[in-house]
């Protein structure tokens, strides 16, 4: 998917610099599939009147079918979402039950593929998607077989582990590990102690190979290859792992041995030649708010290389991590990027409260939150272009949509208006188009690259964005002025694509 880039060993984009947290119990029992209650095969929603034949718009470029809500059983859509893997989610309001909706899955058809199986509506990615059920939170392939979960959101497919944040919006960038051996290759693995405390059950981590941990000898120390004596583990990245044992972080190797103490509150993945790690100390927290834990950490983060050398001081208060070859990194009043070897972007730090994108396609913006201007930089630090508007553009399918005070318009990367639409409200472009409207009280309808026009005579309200099969998810109110409102879908699909 042109919107899910998949970065070979690149951590997700804008993933805070903490460790994982602590897996659920949910992998105590590695039950590999779900119940047959929760499955179905692919049939129509029940209360559901869909028009399946296939309408063409004048041009020929675009087609769609219709879906007609009937009782409490609808499509689910946020405006300018994405369903990859023409995995759409359907929801089934339930007044008399104290979660507002359960969500399941649905095709490109409108056919059920799942009965409703989460309370939340989290959207698949790398076929992979996290569910939340009353009992606990999990992982299922598209097959809506489960998956097990080695650490926080990294989870063990056929041919590798894949991390990914999960929600209601496909990520930008995920994590791939590709696994060339299943017998060598040495995975996290959380082992029961059968020991207790205050908390609950004591759990300590290790690692064993791939093959050992499908055999499910999770109870046998044996099978570990590496020990379960850490209180945390994380994958292998260039041949070390982050672990943690009495609240602070190092890494190992490949034998087990440490390469680097446990000296770090916090600390990344070697993903490249270098990792940001946190030093300090806990604190008492004086004056805790609601929510808030009774230590705080204090410290800063730095960046240290494969033999634990410092290559920056240690004056960072907080660090994103690297996308092609830079990491934003923000000091106490003022900003930069750097690259693995702690050399900065810009020749002087940004002052002020600011906020650095990551580098994507070889431009990076920076958002003054004062001023609200906008500078854009290639990753050789030259000042491409600067913009003086109201919203915060964001780069997709090569085009932004800025807004100005005639309304949205669309730039490319060059900092140009290619599109001069002056449009009420604007989406994301994907695989090539994008949804608009013009004006309030009206509907909107499609656009390309050219300002080609598509569909507007099916009056769309809102509409998510086109994933890589060319399919989109849209809607319109039949009469705005009913109580409740008659919602009418459509599933969209650019014939071109």
């Amino acid at each position: 998917m042109k919107k899910v880039i998949i970065i070979f060993l690149v951590l997700t984009l804008f993933i805070p610099l903490a460790a994982c947290n602590e897996q659920s119990d949910q992998n105590d029992k590695l039950d590999i599939n779900i119940s047959d209650d929760d499955i179905s095969t692919v049939e129509p929603l029940e209360g559901t009147s869909t028009d399946a034949k296939l309408q063409f718009d004048e041009t020929g470029g675009s087609s769609y079918i219709t879906y007609n809500v009937s009782g409490d059983v609808e499509p689910y859509i946020e405006n300018n979402m994405e369903f990859p893997d023409n995995m759409f989610i359907y929801k089934i309001t339930n007044p008399t039950s104290e979660n507002a909706a359960i969500y399941g899955y649905i095709n490109e058809n409108f056919e059920r593929l799942s009965h409703p199986i989460s309370l939340s509506p989290n959207v698949f990615s790398m076929g992979v998607a996290k569910i939340d059920s009353e009992n606990e939170s999990y992982f299922v392939n598209t097959n809506f077989n489960k998956i097990a979960e080695l650490c926080a959101n990294y989870v063990l497919i056929d041919n590798g582990i894949v991390k990914v944040s999960w929600g209601t919006e496909a990520p930008d960038q995920v994590t791939v590990i590709t696994i060339k051996d299943s017998s060598s290759y040495l995975i996290p693995v959380k082992y029961d102690t059968g020991s207790f405390s205050e908390d609950g059950k004591i759990y300590k981590y290790g690692y064993m190979t791939v093959d050992e941990f499908r055999s499910g000898n999770y109870t046998d120390k044996s099978a570990f290859t590496i020990q379960p004596v850490f209180d945390y583990t994380r994958p292998f990245f260039r041949g070390l792992a982050a672990v943690r044992i009495d609240g602070k972080w190092g890494y190992i190797d490949e034998d087990g041995n440490f390469s680097i103490a446990c000296l770090y509150l916090n600390a990344q993945d070697f993903i490249e030649t270098s990792a940001f790690v946190f030093l300090g100390e806990y604190i008492k927290n004086d004056n805790p708010q609601p929510g808030q834990a009774a230590m705080k950490k204090v410290g800063n983060w730095g960046l240290i290389d494969m033999n634990g050398l410092p290559l920056i001081d240690f004056k960072l208060r907080y660090a994103d991590t690297f996308h092609e070859g830079w990491a934003a990194v923000y000091y106490e009043n003022e900003s930069n990027y750097i690259n693995t070897f702690g050399k900065s972007l810009l020749d002087e730090n940004i002052q002020g409260l600011v906020f650095m994108e990551a580098f994507k396609d070889g431009l990076a913006a920076i958002h003054d939150n004062m001023s609200g201007k906008h500078s854009y930089y290639d990753t050789n630090g030259n000042n491409l272009f600067n913009l003086d508007i109201s919203n915060t553009p964001k780069f997709c399918d090569g085009l932004a949509a800025i807004k100005s005070r005639g309304g949205y318009s669309y730039i490319d990367q060059t900092g140009n208006i290619v599109i001069e639409g002056k449009f009420l409200s604007a989406n994301d472009f994907s695989n090539g188009y994008a949804f608009v409207i013009e004006d309030f009280g009206e509907s909107g309808y499609i656009i390309d690259k050219m300002g080609n026009t598509y569909l507007k005579d099916l009056n769309i309200n809102g509409m998510s964005k086109f994933n890589d099969e060319g399919y989109a998810l849209a809607y319109t109110i039949v009469d705005k002025n009913e109580t409740p409102q008659e919602w009418l879908y459509y599933m969209i699909h650019m014939e071109t694509n």
